[in-house]
């Protein structure tokens, strides 16, 4: 689908242009949307490297970790709210 392709895509353009922190931070917002967190962190992680006044990749880690804590604390509950909240995760990094 569309998120395997941008993925592609943006992997790719990292191989080329490795100190563009745009491609690491939608790199991130495509892992979040497919649930892929951990991943997802890493790369906002990436682009926080190449450059430290990132603050698009640093509000995409906030909101990940803040949405991760709140779907621990209800998990018990409702256990299917992470798929939900995997699939709202990616709103935080919106390009402007």
């Amino acid at each position: 689908g569309e998120l395997d392709v941008a993925e592609i895509e943006l992997v790719t353009a990292i191989e080329y242009w490795s100190r563009e922190p745009r491609f690491h931070t939608l790199l991130g917002t495509v892992y979040a949307r497919r649930g892929l967190f951990d991943l997802a962190l890493r790369s906002w992680e990436a682009a926080i490297e190449v450059d430290p006044q990132s603050h698009e990749a640093y509000e995409c880690i906030r909101r990940a970790r803040h949405l991760e804590r709140q779907v621990r604390l209800e998990d018990e509950v409702a256990p299917w709210r992470w798929w939900t909240a995997a699939r709202a995760a990616p709103t935080c990094c919106r390009s402007s």
